[in-house]
């Protein structure tokens, strides 16, 4: 079987290279002609729409994952056009050229497709009413989907984390050491300020990854007609929930009993109207998981162990310092 992922060189396309490799043939494009660890991909850039659809046509591949996506959540409120041109145009494009090959289209989306007042967890048959040009661009990329008529996976998920990459808790480890450097050398350093009213489920990308190849080895298991089994939208996240202030708390005690971190840094809770965010986000965007688990029979754990997993991992990708040789004395 053929796979093709695109933006192979996020944190993301990275895990899926790692999880779909089990199915044969993967191919792997970014823009840069470059991927994270040394493996070869091809050069692709979603916006030359005449390039792509040369590529797929030589690839035919059986599966399309897109991980590529504009998510500059701020910039995009000034910049919609380019929003646009990736969240949408260029997934409407990968949606009729799925059908013309008869591919499944594997795609991700966001929570910011809600309009966020809620107290119950969002499902798939809520209606969707997105507060920034982010998001609207997004939900105009599932849309398109939908209606090229592909067989597809629309995956929302939301707060996605690694050992790589740039992410909410590398941000933090970073920080957290920063404080506690300067607090050691004698400095005067303020508490972190976390928000404390934005709501969701810190989700390992590992585990979309991993929940990715489960679902095309359903795929492969029980179809009839190749592409068409359970085609739709799916809400993807770890179980649980929380907010930002208590996930930072988290992950700076995990890393303190991990030895990542010599104490836990000094945290306090703010609104997030202290940061006054060009885009407005979801207050309370928590994803339930009822259809995937019904139709995949996939159940992600909830957040905490994934936060376990992925600090332990990124431990392993700290160097290890050298330890001091000592000669006794002759």
């Amino acid at each position: 079987m053929k796979i093709l992922v695109i933006g192979g060189n996020g944190q993301l396309g990275f895990e899926l290279q790692r999880a779909l490799s089990i199915f044969g043939d993967v191919s792997i494009t970014t823009r840069s002609s470059k991927c994270p660890a040394g493996y070869p991909c091809l050069h692709l850039d979603l916006n030359d729409e005449d390039a792509t659809s040369t590529l797929l046509e030589q690839l035919r591949p059986h599966v399309i994952v897109n991980a590529a996506a504009y998510t500059a959540v701020d910039l995009a409120q000034s910049e919609p056009l380019r929003a646009q041109a990736i969240n949408t145009n260029a997934v409407a494009m990968l949606g009729r050229k799925a059908r013309e090959l008869s591919a499944m289209l594997v795609h991700f989306s966001t929570d910011y497709v809600y309009s966020g007042e809620s107290q119950i967890p969002w499902t798939e048959r809520d209606p969707t009413a997105p507060q920034s040009v982010y998001g609207a661009s997004k939900l105009s990329g599932d849309l398109a989907i939908i209606d090229s008529e592909c067989a597809h996976w629309i995956l929302r998920t939301q707060w996605l984390y690694a050992a790589r990459g740039n992410n909410f808790m590398r941000t933090m480890l970073r920080l957290g050491k920063a404080q506690l450097d300067a607090r050691a050398k004698g400095d005067d350093v303020l508490p972190i300020n976390i928000v404390n009213d934005q709501i969701g489920a810190p989700t390992p990308v590992r585990w979309i990854a991993g929940a990715v190849a489960s679902m095309i080895s359903r795929w492969l298991q029980d179809l009839t007609l190749p592409g068409q089994s359970r085609t739709g939208t799916y809400h993807l996240t770890a179980a649980g929930h929380t907010h930002w202030f208590e996930f930072a708390n988290e992950i700076f005690h995990q890393a303190f009993v991990l030895g990542l971190l010599p104490e836990e840094p000094k945290t306090t809770p703010v609104s997030s109207k202290v940061f006054a965010a060009k885009a407005p986000r979801p207050r309370y965007s928590v994803l339930s998981n009822s259809k995937i688990a019904r139709e995949f029979d996939i159940r992600l754990p909830d957040w905490r162990d994934g936060l376990a997993q992925t600090l332990a991992e990124y431990k392993l990708t700290l160097p290890v310092p050298e330890r001091s040789s000592s000669k006794r004395p002759g």
